[in-house]
């Protein structure tokens, strides 16, 4: 599964893309940079990835991707199996 959100902002300068997943890293005035980085440490520990680029002509497009889980990972209660 794939999802992408594109906004026509300002957008972010080159330097900033590739730090806006780290902790503590923010361009708000009062933000304290741990929203993304905690949104892709959940997306990596369930095996997907997440990633920013420029939204062209201008703003931004942040999107995730998760893997499919088949119908064998699931257990009879309708959950995630665990192992």
């Amino acid at each position: 599964m794939t999802i992408e959100v594109e906004d026509t902002g300002i957008g972010l300068a080159a330097d900033q893309l590739e730090h806006v997943f780290d902790s503590f890293y923010t361009t708000k005035k009062k933000g304290i940079g741990v929203g993304l980085a905690i949104s892709r440490s959940i997306i990596e520990g369930h095996g997907g990835s997440a990633w920013v680029r420029p939204n062209k002509p201008h703003g931004a497009c942040f999107g995730f991707s998760l893997p499919r889980l088949n119908d064998r990972d699931y257990g009879e209660d309708g959950h995630a199996s665990k192992e």
